[in-house]
């Protein structure tokens, strides 16, 4: 399989991953992407810190350094110029004609020479501060010394190398740097005689400078708080070190600062280096300054950082999951809210939260959800459950239904014998149950009836039932006739006349007494059928919508009608039950509107 198949199908591999995360960690990684990716920025950027630091510094030290070489050849070119004065001075080149004169006097050699011993100490006083450390003019018969016991530390045989050095290139200015470190700087020049342009060697000047001392004296007025070390060397040939530097360690330094510029560790110690070149004399020079405060300070500094973006990084994440926890936090309640609404159906889960006071994509999600809920929930209820309700009470009223007309002729049959043989309660009755049926049996397709229609349905009723109960059974009916119109779901008031009738005389032996009574307040009709020797269990509608009590009896229950009440008008409208304990009265209140009649 080719590479870029494999990366491929990696890549849907993982995006697919990614697309089926939790909305939370989507953001969390996206944070930590773009933390990391800000972490490496700040990381790259305080590298080019430290790399533009080092190239400043070494800058800064290539200038200062290039300066105090340029004044180390200037003072080194002062002394060569000194030697040239000195071989043209014509009291010198006078006296070291006497001194190698053959025929010259002793007298005329010895004011020679007393000449020369106080000439070579004026031109050191006078150039001493160039770094010279002593002057010697020597000829074939004595040497003058500006400072013989200086002067004297030098073998021999090192003299001699010096003297011939410089006679094999007569009258040029030789610089010797074999002995930099033991016994300094040497330059050597033959004095050539100028008269008569002989140019015979007559002398030699021999000057050796305190390279050191030069060094110092060239680096100083620099703001500098540690002392500079120096190494010089021609052709990879070591010339000059510094005291404190190791001999040892020379070697390597020469071949591990092959950079302009760097850091480098000696003795334990960090050193930063600069290389140049000491102009004139194309000796190469490597100075180094003490870097260790300087490295403390970057790792320090870097420590910090690091610590400070570490940090920026962790408060970051933190933030943003807090952040987005409070927006994936109402995602959360909203799928919540979908999965018991699909669960229950047209129930809605409620939280301590007004989304209507949100105005942004959360709120308006959670409003539109709520209002789609509530649209379906009525829906549902208006097509589903009002059909279960309506046709439940037509089951419960038709539950023994053969055949309407059979029965209805039959009860007129039974009621013309009746009246045949003079029984007139018989005839009562059977007119009371036919009126009963035909007003509950017709019109099936039209569940609203009237109070008028309500109320007819109710006297049948008692008629029925007071021939059954005798005088332990009373009822009386108070309902203005501007009410009759009024409009009230089919079998409203009779299944709660019933409902009193059987509480009541299944707890009492007294006379029960049933009031059934109309008002009509603003825009409402409220009835109200009370009943005596019985009360109302508490917050029975609600224990019965909760399922926590079951429907007493076979008859239309309270719940139905408080739901086909509530589904006709509104919420607002309804059964209410209460308990008058003074009187032992049980209450059932019904509200409606009074419509347009």
């Amino acid at each position: 399989m080719k590479k870029g198949g494999i990366l491929r199908r990696f890549y849907l591999k993982e995006k697919k991953y990614f697309l089926n995360l939790p909305l939370q960690r989507k953001f969390n990684i996206i944070v930590c992407i773009a933390l990391i990716i800000c972490s490496i920025g700040s990381l790259l950027g305080l590298n080019l810190i430290y790399t533009t630091h080092n190239r400043m510094l070494y800058r800064s030290m290539e200038g200062t350094m290039f300066h105090s070489a340029s004044l180390l050849s200037e003072k080194l070119k002062t002394i060569e110029s000194m030697t040239t004065i000195m071989l043209r001075d014509s009291v010198v080149q006078q006296d070291l004609s006497v001194a190698i004169n053959p025929d010259a006097t002793d007298l005329e050699r010895n004011n020679a020479f007393r000449s020369l011993s106080s000439l070579v100490p004026e031109y050191y006083q006078n150039y001493k501060q160039y770094g010279i450390s002593y002057i010697s003019l020597y000829n074939s018969n004595y040497t003058s010394h500006s400072n013989y016991a200086r002067a004297r530390s030098l073998p021999d045989e090192l003299f001699e190398a010096l003297l011939e050095n410089a006679h094999e290139r007569p009258g040029y200015a030789v610089w010797n740097t074999d002995y930099c470190n033991s016994y300094g700087l040497f330059l050597s020049r033959d004095v050539r005689r100028a008269d008569n342009l002989e140019l015979d060697t007559i002398g030699t000047i021999v000057v050796n400078i305190d390279l050191n001392s030069v060094i110092e004296d060239s680096t100083k007025g620099y703001q500098i708080e540690d002392s500079l070390l120096y190494l010089i060397y021609s052709n990879g040939n070591e010339l000059f070190h510094s005291p404190v530097l190791n001999q040892e360690d020379i070697p390597r330094l020469m071949s591990a600062t092959t950079a302009d510029y760097g850091v480098i560790r000696m003795n334990g110690q960090y050193f930063f280096y600069t290389k140049n070149l000491i102009p004139d004399f194309e000796w190469e020079y490597i100075c180094f300054t003490p870097y260790d405060s300087v490295i403390r300070s970057q790792r320090l500094y870097l420590f910090l950082s690091a610590c400070i973006i570490a940090g920026i990084f962790i408060l970051s994440l933190i933030f943003s999951q807090k952040l987005f926890g409070t927006v994936t936090g109402h995602f959360s309640k909203l799928l919540l809210k979908m999965k018991c609404f699909g669960e229950n159906n047209t129930q809605l889960v409620s939280f301590d939260y007004d989304y209507k006071m949100r105005h942004d994509e959360i709120g308006e999600l959670h409003q539109r959800f709520d209002q789609m809920a509530n649209q379906v929930r009525d829906l549902i209820e208006k097509n589903y459950v009002s059909e279960i309700l309506n046709k439940e009470a037509e089951l419960k009223s038709l539950e023994n239904q053969i055949n309407p007309h059979f029965l209805y002729n039959t009860l007129e049959s039974i009621n013309w014998r009746a009246k045949a043989v003079g029984a007139d309660e018989i005839s009562i009755m059977v007119e009371s149950l036919g009126a009963l049926l035909r007003n509950t049996l017709s019109r099936k397709d039209h569940m609203i009836s009237t109070i008028k229609t309500e109320i007819d349905i109710v006297k049948d009723y008692m008629s029925i039932i007071q021939f059954r109960f005798e005088e332990m059974l009373q009822y009386s009916i108070d309902v203005p006739e501007s009410l009759y119109a009024a409009p009230l779901p089919k079998l409203s008031l009779q299944p709660l006349v019933e409902n009193a009738i059987n509480y009541a005389l299944e707890e009492t032996t007294d006379t029960c007494r049933i009031e059934i009574t109309a008002v009509r307040i603003e825009n409402d009709v409220l009835i109200t059928i009370t009943n005596n020797g019985s009360q109302f269990p508490e917050n029975i509608l609600q224990r019965l919508a909760d399922g926590e009590a079951a429907p007493h009896g076979l008859g239309i229950g309270l719940l139905n009608i408080q739901k086909r009440l509530q589904l006709q008008f509104g919420t607002e409208y309804g059964l209410t039950l209460k308990n008058d304990e003074l009187y032992d009265l049980a209450i059932v209140e019904l509200r409606i509107p009074c419509g347009d009649f």
